[in-house]
């Protein structure tokens, strides 16, 4: 199964104004979140201290990484990218010699 850190930031553009609606889209997204962990698509889910962004760990093909991005547009931007183990990097590099 594949592996992907995605780093995420809030679009500010689909930001509330008001603290109660910023708290209470806050509360949506993470109930989101803790669905997406329970699944075990998302393995770890992280909110960097003073910032409007962090990153997640998931589990899944392509179809899983889309869907977990989707459900957060257009309130999150994400840039992801698939982790290899040292095992896959291993067997990649002595493939190259022949």
């Amino acid at each position: 199964m594949a592996r992907y850190i995605m780093f995420w930031d809030y679009n500010q553009d689909h930001c509330p104004v008001t603290m109660q609606d910023k708290v209470k889209q806050w509360l949506t997204l993470t109930e989101e979140v803790k669905r997406m962990l329970k699944s075990g698509v998302v393995k770890d889910w992280t909110h960097y201290v003073g910032e409007s962004g962090g990153y997640v760990i998931a589990e899944g093909d392509e179809t899983d990484i889309l869907k977990l991005e989707g459900s957060f547009i257009p309130y999150v931007k994400w840039t992801t990218k698939a982790l290899l183990t040292v095992e896959q990097c291993e067997q990649a590099w002595r493939s190259m010699l022949g």
